[in-house]
């Protein structure tokens, strides 16, 4: 365990490896011309040291316009370097499980112009040296201020690697910096764009030739000045660890909530998948009453929305939702939408209008608000306010009656009550108001909810 171990340290050490303090120049082979070709540094870096499986990353600078090979001490391993920019040469080499690279020999590179060729030898990194020798080498002093980082490296799962796919890669790491995203044998130096301070985004989208089991294993570089890290990809496009489907919560209309008819109705709820996958937004489908509306709902990776002007009456929602891994949920709820008049009531009902506020409007930030509404003439108007706040000590997610008031309906049989609940204002917290109307044997009830303004 203390051999793992070391060699993690090792491997950390060697992407941080900063190519001005890792290298010492070391005599050249041959005694160069005038006119030879120069070498003027080299850098080595690796997302796991030496072991087999690591991706090394070779920069050698010097005289451009030539043609350059790294050799790795007396094995028989060779590479080849591509003049990426003027005078840059660039490669990678994947460290084979029959490879012996000694860390304590040297690289011998070879910069060739014309019919003349140069030579220098470079030491490795103490870091790589560090497995020959049985411990970690200390970093430089001051070396932990500038060097560059990657913290994390991971893309966004899909349902199915095919062609046309469009993938997201993400990396947080050092802001300021240049990331590039490289995928082997499909792409290499894609440059992704810093979205945030620190966070780098780039995409890629499948081809009809592309090698689908390439894109796990994509490697991100992050380069500030003359130093650079990789990494590897954290989390490939595997969806079977997933085994929680997602999750429909925070309806609204609630089931059997009685909609104000004043104004559009918000269809809307809270999408939600936990460590899984993730929601797939193009998978949520909404059938209102018996039909596909689905196209005008407006749809992210954690809500849904949708208005409509919806006459009196019973109504049904159906939402079907998919993540990335293929799993399905849906969820079926249905609520009602009073009458627009007081008048427009069936015989021998009690008539209930709630003209404000409406159903799923936001209070303000002083949590007041106005609930005001018609009956009939001289009737009894309960108002009872029950708040739910996001997070209240202990009480998370338990309702609080916050309000409780009786008044009577004026001769027009209108009302108006300004509420002011009676506890702290909570950004998120949810209102479920009630309003009971009743005179002798009659009685009417509406219920909406209202959310409190973050």
């Amino acid at each position: 365990m203390m051999k793992a171990k070391l060699r993690n340290q090792v491997a950390g050490l060697a992407l941080l490896a900063p190519v001005g303090l890792a290298f010492v120049a070391q005599p050249a082979a041959a005694q160069q011309q005038v006119s030879a070709p120069r070498i003027t540094g080299m850098s080595l870096n690796a997302d796991n040291g030496l072991d087999p499986g690591s991706v090394l990353r070779i920069e050698v600078r010097g005289t451009p316009g030539g043609a350059a090979s790294a050799n790795f001490g007396k094995t028989d391993i060779r590479v080849g370097l591509r003049e990426t920019e003027s005078g840059v040469y660039r490669a990678r080499y994947t460290v084979q499980r029959d490879d012996r690279i000694d860390p304590t020999s040297t690289i011998n590179v070879r910069l060739t112009r014309g019919e003349v060729t140069t030579r220098h030898s470079f030491t490795y990194p103490p870091s790589f040296q560090a497995l020959a020798m049985g411990a970690a080498a200390a970093s430089p002093p001051g070396l932990q201020a500038v060097v560059p980082r990657i913290e994390r490296f991971t893309t966004v799962p899909v349902a199915r690697l095919e062609p046309g796919r469009e993938l997201r890669y993400r990396v947080h790491g050092a802001p300021g910096a240049v990331v590039t995203l490289d995928i082997p044998g499909v792409a290499s130096d894609l440059p992704m764009r810093e979205a945030g301070p620190g966070v780098y985004e780039g995409t890629y989208t499948i081809r009809q030739r592309d090698d689908l089991d390439a894109f796990s294993t994509a490697i991100a570089t992050l380069r500030t000045g003359e130093r650079w890290v990789m990494s590897r990809l954290e989390r490939a496009f595997v969806r079977d660890r997933d085994q929680r489907a997602p999750t429909i919560s925070n309806l609204s209309p609630q089931q059997g909530d009685i909609v104000s008819p004043v104004g559009t109705t918000l269809i809307a709820g809270e999408l939600d998948d936990g460590a899984g996958s993730g929601v797939d937004p193009r998978s949520v489908r909404l059938v209102l009453n018996g039909r596909d509306v689905t196209p005008q709902v407006r749809v992210t990776p954690d809500r849904f929305e949708y208005r409509a002007d919806l006459p009196p009456g019973h109504h049904t929602v159906d939402v079907t939702v998919r993540d990335f891994s293929g799993k399905v949920v849906s969820r079926t709820w249905r609520f009602d939408v009073g009458q627009s008049r007081v008048a427009a009531a069936p015989p021998g009902a009690m008539p209930l209008h709630l003209a404000a506020p409406a159903h799923g409007a936001q209070v303000d930030a002083n949590g007041d608000l106005v609930v005001r509404g018609a009956t009939v003439p001289w009737a009894t108007v309960r108002i009872r306010v029950e708040a739910v706040p996001p997070v209240f000590g202990q009480m998370l997610g338990v309702a609080q009656l916050v309000y409780s008031d009786t008044v009577e309906a004026d001769r027009d049989g209108r009302f108006s009550v300004r509420v002011q609940p009676r506890i702290p204002v909570v950004p998120g917290m949810r209102y479920d108001v009630s309003v009971m109307a009743t005179r002798g044997d009659q009685a009417a009830e509406s219920r909406i909810t209202l959310h409190q303004r973050g």
